[in-house]
């Protein structure tokens, strides 16, 4: 180089920068110039996004000029520094579990880049489905849980399905419902692929099962019956046990048994069944009662002997009354009553078969005459009722075998059937003399001779002779007195008749007519009278009150042949209005505490026992002043056959009239 010359060296290379250039000025000698090179460098970074959000945990990979990886930070970026210029590189993201954006590529590096990139999670599905027996089954609660967790039901056809489950989650799969069990819970860890996991389930079935017992001893024979989830029967054995198997677990079950002729404890019910159960039940013999009355010419008749065959046996005998009683009788039980009596014909015997309830069971006795016909029988009294001090009564009696073979007839006037203090007469055929007893009831006074000036009497009633009189035709008795009833005797009386006849063939008593002996007038609630409008079967009956028909509380008719309520026609009527009442028929037992069968007036029902029906189609009650009026449609039945008293009584809520006689009727 020419000396004195001025010089300046510089370096250059692609891809570096040189420290700075060397000045040799006046060049005089030969001068070294050294230069450091430094290489340039660029970056490229970027963020890894997944729905807008910095997604960190991305592996970033630089290939190309220079290699590389990183891993996305918190914030979801990345960079690679001091890449070469002009070189040639690509930027791939990657991470389990996401697809990415494309890879991003530089060539000839010349500066620094960005290379952003968005993440898409990759989901699959879990799904499958429920069966019982090969078929769907419905309404299984599916749970999912792990790396997300879910619930669903199963559909009609058993199928469910989890959908966007994260891949490479750890995920477990467990089916549950009440009733049944399920195979085992499927899990899938590292989710990479749609899953299907089917489950078989089973239902859990328990027993219910138990005994009936009776007096502690097992009872066979009985029918069983479950209602509710699952119906069904069954039949106790010989130790009285019983079993329902296979009942679907969280079912409803209620068992009740049955079995003609008992009664059980409760039925028992389970709700929601989950374990095996014992139902034991206890049983009661239903028992019924047959009873009656045996009766002779319309009164009870004591002594009978009451015989009962059949399911069970036993015997009884009539009381005073005439009534008897089997009690404790089996339901379902075939029974027979046979009444028997020394002297005595009676109506057939009574069977009831397949005994479902009380029964009555009433026989009318007939005397045997000792000549072998029929006994002698009181036939009618004429006026059979009515009102007053005095008068002049007719009663027939009649005999088979002709009037003459009457020995005695007998004619007894009181309260009920009792010859104390009574108007009690005899009329001795063969004396021709009324005889009339004395007021204790133990000894005949003087006879009198009918149709002559004499008189006999007590404090109860005096018969003249004048106007007395006695005669006989054919079968034909005919008695006429002329009575005069004493002050103190007043009130309402039943007229009894009887007959008996010189083979001692007896009616026995029968009650054919009612008499009023006038008295002081009543304060409060009284009995008037009755009105038959026709036999079959209209009665009318008053009642009456001083204060008034609204101060009678009760009412009461009691139809029999004595007063006893006990297979009896007895009604209670209690007044509501003028034109209402409520009206309770007593049932055979005769309590006057009930049961009662009830009907309103006016109405259409109707009430009935063994003795009677009423019905309340033709049925009224009117009340008006100091008067009470009751009209009854009423029907007797055969079982009531004989000559039977009306009763009446009233009270009020302080006062009460007592039973009156007022009227009688033959039941044929």
């Amino acid at each position: 180089m020419a000396p004195a010359g001025n010089y300046t060296v510089t370096p250059t290379r692609t891809g570096y920068t040189f420290s700075a250039p060397q000045t040799f000025n006046n060049l005089s000698a030969n001068q070294t110039a050294n230069f450091t090179a430094t290489p340039i460098t660029y970056t490229i970074s970027g963020q890894v996004t997944a729905s807008g959000a910095a997604l960190a945990g991305v592996t970033v990979t630089l290939s190309g000029s220079q290699t590389g990886a990183t891993t996305t930070d918190n914030s979801g970026n990345y960079t690679f520094t001091a890449l070469a210029p002009a070189g040639n590189y690509t930027v791939t993201p990657t991470r389990t579990g996401y697809a990415f954006s494309a890879p991003q590529t530089f060539n000839g590096l010349s500066t620094n880049q960005t290379a952003n990139f968005t993440a898409t999670p990759i989901t699959y599905t879990i799904s499958g489905q429920m069966t019982l027996s090969g078929t769907g089954l419905p309404g299984v609660t599916v749970t999912l849980t792990g790396s997300q967790t879910g619930s669903a039901t199963t559909d009609n056809s058993g199928n469910y399905s989890f959908t966007a489950l994260a891949a490479v989650g750890n995920y477990t799969v467990t089916p549950t419902r009440t009733g049944y069990t399920f195979s085992a819970p499927q899990t899938f860890n590292n989710l990479s692929a749609n899953q299907t996991a089917n489950f078989t389930a089973t239902p859990i079935t328990y027993t219910i099962s138990g005994q009936m017992t009776v007096s502690g001893t097992g009872l066979p024979g009985v029918t069983v019956t479950l209602t509710g989830s699952q119906p069904g029967s069954a039949t106790t054995d010989n130790s009285g046990n019983y079993s329902f198997t296979a009942l679907a677990a969280g079912g409803n079950y209620t068992v009740t048994p049955s079995r003609t002729g008992y009664t059980f404890s409760a039925p028992q019910t389970f709700n929601n069944l989950s374990a095996n159960q014992t139902a034991n039940f206890t049983a009661t013999p239903i028992t019924y009662t047959i009873s009656g009355q045996v009766t002779a010419s319309g009164a009870g008749l004591t002594g009978v002997t009451m015989t009962l065959s059949g399911s069970q046996t036993g015997a009884t005998t009539t009381d005073s009354s005439g009534n008897y009683s089997f009690t404790g009788l089996a339901a379902g039980g075939n029974y027979t009553v046979t009444p028997t009596r020394s002297g005595y014909t009676f109506t057939s015997p009574q069977t009831f078969n397949n005994l479902s309830a009380n029964q009555t069971a009433n026989f009318t006795a007939t005397p045997i005459s000792q000549s072998g016909n029929p006994p002698p029988s009181p036939d009618s009294l004429s006026p059979s009722a009515g009102a007053g001090t005095s008068q002049t009564f007719v009663f027939t009696f009649s005999d088979q075998n002709g009037w003459q073979d009457l020995e005695v007839v007998d004619i007894l006037i009181n309260n009920y059937l009792d010859g104390r203090n009574a108007c009690y007469l005899a009329y001795s055929r063969s004396a021709g003399a009324l005889y009339l007893v004395n007021d204790p009831g133990t000894a005949l006074l003087p006879g009198l001779v009918l149709n002559a000036s004499g008189i006999t009497g007590n404090s109860q009633c005096t018969v003249t002779g004048a106007g007395s009189a006695a005669s006989g035709s054919g079968n034909t008795l005919t008695l006429t007195l002329s009575l005069t009833f004493g002050a103190s005797f007043a009130g309402n009386k039943v007229m009894y008749l009887a007959a008996r006849d010189l083979e001692g063939g007896n009616s026995g008593w029968q009650a054919l007519g009612t008499w009023n002996v006038p008295g002081p007038a009543i304060s409060g609630p009284s009995v008037r009278g009755m009105a038959l409008t026709s036999f079959g079967p209209t009665y009318t009956f008053t009642f009456t009150d001083t204060n008034g028909w609204q101060d009678i509380a009760v009412a009461d008719i009691l139809i029999n042949s004595a007063i006893d309520g006990r297979h009896a026609c007895y009604v209670a009527i209690v007044p509501s209005s003028a034109s209402g009442a409520s009206l309770f028929l007593v049932d055979d037992a005769g309590d006057a505490a009930g049961p009662y069968s009830g009907m309103v007036l006016p109405g259409s029902g109707s009430v009935t026992n063994s003795q009677c029906s009423i019905n309340g189609t033709g049925s009224s009650i009117t009340g008006n002043g100091t008067t009470l009026t009751l009209t009854l449609a009423m029907t007797f039945s055969q079982n009531f056959v004989g000559n039977q008293i009306f009763y009446l009584a009233a009270r009020s809520n302080t006062l009460n009239s007592d039973w009156q006689a007022v009227g009688s009727v033959t039941v044929p």
